[in-house]
């Protein structure tokens, strides 16, 4: 469990750490919504956001910090703590 505030340096730290297809998830203390991050290949990211909205889009990893930003306002609005896991698939 992590402060919402303090996930997003974690979350650019874990993502340059883990190897090509493995993922991050975000989930909030419930369980029930949640944001994926799967790592494609070493600048490209996909971002599957399962909650309010259902997504996925890719992104370079330079655009991750902004619009994890984005996301975790909309996906986790009242949330203080955050649930992070990493995943082989």
């Amino acid at each position: 469990m992590f402060d919402i505030k303090t996930i997003i340096p974690v979350v650019l730290k874990r993502i340059d750490a883990i190897e090509i297809g493995k993922r991050l998830e975000l989930k909030t203390y419930k369980r029930d919504r949640g944001v994926t991050i799967i790592k494609l290949a070493a600048d490209q990211l996909k971002i599957i956001e399962d909650g309010f909205d259902k997504n996925e889009i890719i992104i370079p990893v330079a655009k991750l910090k902004k619009t994890l930003r984005t996301l975790l306002k909309k996906e986790f609005p009242r949330s203080n703590k955050v649930r992070l896991s990493e995943s082989p698939d």
